[in-house]
Formats: structure tokens, sequence, C-alpha cells
């Protein structure tokens, strides 16, 4: 279930980044969505692995559930032509697609009683202030 709601929000989000890097001619969204997409692709295969799948299954699934990201974007790109109307509806979308993954499928299954978990947590909510301000 996971790996289908990761692989369902890459194509919202890599619309959201096509729409933005060729609206604004600034890469620095993809990177951002770059750095943040590597810990999520080993997350998917790390469950892959701890439901019993081959190292080469789990990284194959791992890849092929990214691949909906680069179609997102685009056809992102393809609609910045179309008018700056569509940038909103984009963004909005891969909003509400992380925002449902984050909050549906993730935060519930995550048992903060272990350190590693809460060290998980705070380290990724870190990384991503510190990156902010870079972007």
């Amino acid at each position: 279930m996971v790996v289908l709601a990761i692989a369902l929000h890459h194509f919202p989000e890599g619309l959201a980044v096509g729409v933005g890097v060729e609206s604004t001619h600034d890469a620095s969204i993809a990177l951002g969505v770059a750095l943040q997409n590597l810990p999520e692709g080993l997350m998917v295969a790390l469950a892959l692995r701890q439901l019993g799948h081959s190292l080469g299954v789990s990284l194959a699934l791992a890849a092929v559930s990214g691949w909906l990201e680069p179609l997102g974007g685009l056809l992102g790109v393809t609609l910045v032509g179309l008018g700056a109307t569509v940038a909103p509806v984009g963004m909005a979308v891969a909003a509400g697609a992380m925002l449902f993954v984050v909050l549906h499928e993730l935060l519930p299954q995550l048992s903060l009683k272990t350190s590693s978990s809460s060290i998980g947590l705070v380290a990724g909510l870190t990384m991503m202030g510190l990156v902010e301000p870079l972007l």
C-alpha cells in the first residue's frame, strides 16, 4: 500500500516540478524534490525487502515507482504554455498528494516509541529546514 501511495503521488509531484521549473526557469525546485526523493526511494526498497522480496526486485520496484514523476514533469512543462492559471492547480494537486501520503499512510504507521524512528523524523525535518533557505 505504501509503495502504491508513493508511486501515485509522484505524478502530481512531477507535474508541480515541471510547471515550477518551466515558469520560473529555476532548477532549484527540481533539486529540492530530487533530494527528497532519494530517501523516499530507499524507503520503498527497504519496505519491500522487509516483506521478503529480493534485493533486485526491491530496487527495481523502487525505481519503477518513481517513473510517474518524469511523466508528470513533462506534462507540467507542456502545460505552462497554456497560461499561468495552471501553476497553482499543479502545485495544489502535488501538495494534496503529499499531505495525503504522509497523513494517511505513513504517519499512523510511524512508531515514535523507538529511537530510530524518532531520530529519522527529526533528521528529516531538520534537513528540509536547512535545505529550504538554499532554494
